[in-house]
């Protein structure tokens, strides 16, 4: 390649090179400024007429003969560097030209060639972020492993610089993906530490707190998130900014002010800043739909169905429109479904619901928001009385969640929802080994535990030989209930205490009087 560009240079002839040798004595040229020329060499074989050596360039007074001579000591190092430029060019074009598969084996074959050459940390990283990058945009898989060797990376070599905290950005964003939130955070919070550390009042800085303010939702805590946000939006108030970026936080904030659910009046108020806003942007339409879901959910929670299913018909009106099929327009169903079933239209809830299953098991097979909507729709059946389907569908949002969020308290109640559903169906053993599980799953959620005791003690009491068992869980679940839960759930567990105290054949006076306490 070395030697087909020197002999391109030394062609008098060849116009794309007569002003470049026309300034300079062509017996005077040195091999660095040949090997400078080459390296602009372009990818595909053609020198660019515009490429000019260096402007500090020094030349040799070694004639070209000589230089034709030395042209192979030189070879390998512009040859290398021409590989990984060329290679990594020539990858990334063809990743956005859609050719995936090629794009990624150029990038990989660039990776191998600077690993294997040791060069800088910073290029190792640079390419291990990109290969990261097309993992995640192909779907192949999220990348996460590229990503946190080039964090670790620049961690080490690069501590304190942009390129980590992008890094740090990208880790984090990915584990949210993975529902794993508590890391996810962390990482936000250092890459925020580096901006703020560079400009408190950057945009930049700001976007980072909406991250940290999201995870803080994800995680519930809600009054961290809202201070996250709320930091976030005095930051963009005082800076030159989009009205879609100001638009955002007021999202955010009415979404966390409507899950705290006491401050309603104000979410109300951020939510229809937001839409005012989004409608000066064309390109955020979608998000305008977004806000009309939040305030849907906002009327809900006020008892108004007919205000809640207003605002959620225009933001299926906007979706309709400008995002059939999608995963926004699901959610929005999805929503609907939830509403009707809260007031007891079973079968618009049921059409709904699965309208959005239909739309997440083809764009989101693998998500909790499917099995969101196959743990509803099953609620559904059930309350019907299609106790057979309501189980297959409680089966389904079962397995997705033990895949993404094993030992969850999704996971605990669809253990629970399953149990129920045997329960019923006489299938007492199989109904014991759902309630059982879940004990793993509840972990340290005391009023969820005792209604796995409570519903392991009516099985137990099927079973005449095992009446001190039940008697047991029922003791277990009203001790636990009296410390943490309302008295109407409490006065359930003693009524089936005090069933199961007297089939043993024992006095249960003294739940009977606690019972006849709470009923006053």
């Amino acid at each position: 390649f070395w030697h087909r560009t020197v002999s391109h240079i030394l062609n008098r002839d060849n116009p794309a090179n007569s002003s470049f040798l026309s300034e300079q004595n062509s017996n005077m040229l040195s091999i660095g400024a040949i090997n400078d020329y080459c390296c602009r060499y372009s990818i595909d074989g053609k020198l660019d007429p515009k490429s000019r050596p260096s402007s500090d360039m020094i030349f040799s007074d070694k004639p070209l003969h000589m230089l034709k001579q030395h042209s192979l000591k030189e070879k390998d190092s512009c040859s290398k560097t021409k590989d990984v430029v060329g290679l990594t060019i020539e990858g990334e074009r063809e990743f956005s030209s859609g050719n995936h598969t090629i794009g990624i084996k150029l990038i990989t074959d660039a990776l191998d060639i600077v690993e294997k050459q040791q060069h800088s940390s910073a290029q190792v990283a640079n390419l291990l972020t990109t290969l990261g990058n097309m993992y995640r945009q192909s779907g192949i898989n999220n990348g996460f492993k590229q990503h946190i060797r080039a964090l670790e990376i620049r961690q080490q070599a690069l501590p304190n610089t942009e390129a980590e905290a992008e890094s740090e950005e990208m880790v984090g964003t990915i584990l949210i993906t993975e529902h794993q939130y508590s890391d996810a955070l962390g990482h936000f919070e250092q890459s925020l530490r580096f901006h703020e550390s560079q400009n408190p009042s950057s945009m930049k800085t700001a976007i980072q707190y909406t991250h940290v303010g999201q995870v803080q939702q994800s995680l519930g805590r809600l009054n961290d998130a809202y201070e996250s946000f709320q930091t976030a939006l005095l930051i963009i108030k005082t800076i030159e900014s989009t009205y879609s970026e100001l638009a955002n936080v007021h999202l955010m904030l009415g979404r966390v002010l409507r899950e705290q659910g006491t401050h309603l009046e104000a979410a109300e108020t951020h939510l229809n800043e937001a839409i005012s806003l989004y409608y000066t942007d064309e390109s955020s339409i979608l998000q305008v739909a977004n806000s009309y879901v939040e305030l849907g959910k906002i009327k809900g929670a006020k008892g108004s169905l007919s205000e809640e299913l207003f605002h959620y018909e225009k933001a299926l009106e906007i979706q309709n429109k400008v995002a059939a099929n999608s995963l926004d327009l699901a959610n929005t169903l999805h929503q609907k479904g939830l509403s009707y079933f809260k007031r007891g239209i079973a079968k618009s809830a049921e059409k709904h619901m699965r309208d959005a299953i239909s739309i997440r098991k083809e764009r989101a097979p693998l998500s909790l928001a499917l099995a969101e909507s196959f743990y509803c729709l099953g609620d559904i059946l059930k309350s019907q009385g299609e106790i057979s389907e309501a189980l297959e569908y409680h089966r389904q949002a079962l397995e997705l969640r033990s895949i993404l969020v094993p030992l969850s308290i999704d996971v605990a109640d669809s253990f629970h929802a399953m149990g129920t559903l045997t329960e019923e169906t006489g299938r007492w053993q199989e109904a014991l080994s759902y309630y059982s599980r879940e004990f793993i799953a509840r972990d340290t959620d005391a009023v969820e535990t005792a209604k796995v005791h409570n519903s392991i003690g009516n099985i137990l009491m099927k079973e005449t030989d095992r009446i001190n068992d039940a008697v047991s869980n029922h003791q277990m679940a009203v001790a636990i209930q009296s410390a943490h839960g309302e008295s109407a759930v409490l006065a359930k567990y003693l009524e089936d205490l005090i069933i199961s105290i007297r089939e043993k054949g024992e006095s249960s006076s003294e739940y009977e009087q606690q019972l006849e306490k709470i009923r006053i």
